[in-house]
């Protein structure tokens, strides 16, 4: 794949993207909605609030209330990281306790890993899993994602249908079955062959295209066929963070602007 990358860049400290879904021809009975999408909020060293970003995470918070969106997509480093397990749970969870009026207010949190949650594999899946859990038989709340990804990848790569939209929530990091900067491809064709709503969004921590850092960019051939099955699907929109700023891509590799997918770094 050779395309051409059309891009408008703006540089943020913070960005809360409200994403309205319009309506499609096929989907004219579905009147509007909207879902924010961020991600990013870890601090610069462990010892700052327990390496979250708690001042702007608890703005966010404050736009997503105010908002009255269906739900908030976070694209992953909830926090700086670490290699102890413990102490990994600790972020976490100032993650989710900062984040606690959001999921005080039903209105659902989805969420995938960035690099700095994996610092130390496969105790930071174990930390993951012991905060983003549902904890409703003990008198909490349901904290856990969606229990439909690969078998291998339970409450790390899953979906969401929602009203005319299906979302993809993609864990991009080291798991037991693949390593890191790859999408699990065959969960990914097997679900889409089944969709049948017209909007289509997919989320995950690493640009598909390669700006700076690490990037499923750095395996080209896997990456077309991710970004192919995407816009075969009818999607037209992967978020993405990693890069810590604002960057919108028209990604073109066909000549028609029909297809067209749009990658957002946020």
């Amino acid at each position: 794949m050779e395309p051409s990358i059309q891009r408008r860049l703006a540089i943020r400290f913070s960005l809360v993207f409200i994403f309205l879904v319009m309506l499609s021809s096929a989907a004219l009975a579905e009147p509007p909605w909207r879902f924010i999408v961020t991600a990013d909020c870890r601090s610069e060293s462990a010892s700052d609030n327990n390496g979250v970003n708690v001042t702007i995470l608890s703005e966010i918070v404050s736009e997503i209330l105010k908002s009255n969106v269906d739900f908030f997509l976070f694209a992953g480093d909830l926090a700086i990281g670490t290699t102890d397990q413990a102490e990994q749970e600790k972020q976490f969870l100032t993650w989710r306790k900062t984040m606690l009026p959001v999921y005080q207010a039903g209105i659902p949190v989805y969420i995938v890993r960035g690099n700095h949650d994996a610092s130390s594999y496969p105790s930071c899946i174990t930390a993951w899993n012991n905060v983003f859990k549902d904890e409703t038989t003990s008198g909490g709340l349901d904290y856990s994602l969606p229990k439909n990804g690969p078998l291998t990848e339970l409450n790390l790569t899953y979906y969401v249908s929602h009203k005319n939209a299906l979302i993809l929530a993609l864990d991009e990091l080291r798991t037991a079955m693949r390593s890191i900067d790859y999408v699990n491809q065959t969960w990914i064709d097997a679900h889409l062959a089944t969709n049948t709503l017209p909007h289509v969004f997919a989320f995950g921590h690493f640009t598909a295209f390669k700006m700076l850092w690490d990037s499923l960019g750095d395996h080209p051939a896997e990456r077309d066929l991710f970004w192919n099955s995407l816009e075969n699907a009818g999607a037209r929109t992967y978020f993405c963070g990693h890069e810590h700023f604002y960057d919108r891509a028209r990604v073109d590799d066909d000549g028609d602007p029909n297809n067209d997918l749009y990658q957002y770094v946020i």
